[in-house]
């Protein structure tokens, strides 16, 4: 087996909660503008929610079997 990219769970981590802040940003203008438009938006904006806790919880797997094919702790920035 070869090396293990330690840094792919949190750059991978990090790219989804910013999808996140801006797929929210942009339910939320729209809300402000389109007020009969909210019941879809907030739908859009927990769809959004439930998968970036998704990425939350693959990138703590990925720690986990970082963890125990090297050892290597990275969790919470350790690895850096």
């Amino acid at each position: 087996m070869g090396p293990v990219d330690r840094r792919g769970p949190a750059v991978a981590d990090d790219a989804v909660d910013e999808q996140y802040g801006t797929i929210l940003r942009a339910a939320m203008e729209y809300m402000a503008t389109h007020p009969s438009g909210i019941k879809a938006a907030m739908s859009i904006a927990s769809c959004a929610k439930y998968l970036e806790r998704i990425a939350d919880h693959a990138t703590n797997i990925a720690e986990n079997v970082i963890y125990m094919v090297d050892g290597s702790i990275i969790r919470h920035g350790a690895g850096k």
